[in-house]
């Protein structure tokens, strides 16, 4: 499996934050399991246990999901 470096993610959440600075956004709402993936590298299958994650402006990355998906 290929892993993505730390420094991708760095970037593409660089790039979401011009977006959001540019449209004067707080946060982003993904809800999208491609995009969750894209931005934070948490892959997982969309059932019927919606999944969403907020991305902040100040930083701060919140999941939101069933406690099924949680890592133990």
């Amino acid at each position: 499996m290929y892993i993505v470096p730390i420094k991708e993610f760095e970037r593409r959440l660089n790039l979401l934050y011009k977006v959001m600075d540019e449209k004067k956004l707080d946060a982003a709402y993904i809800v999208n399991p491609i995009n969750i993936a894209y931005f934070i590298g948490f892959y997982y299958l969309q059932t019927e246990r919606p999944a969403a994650v907020v991305i902040r402006r100040n930083g701060e990355i919140y999941f939101f999901g069933p406690l099924l998906e949680r890592i133990m």
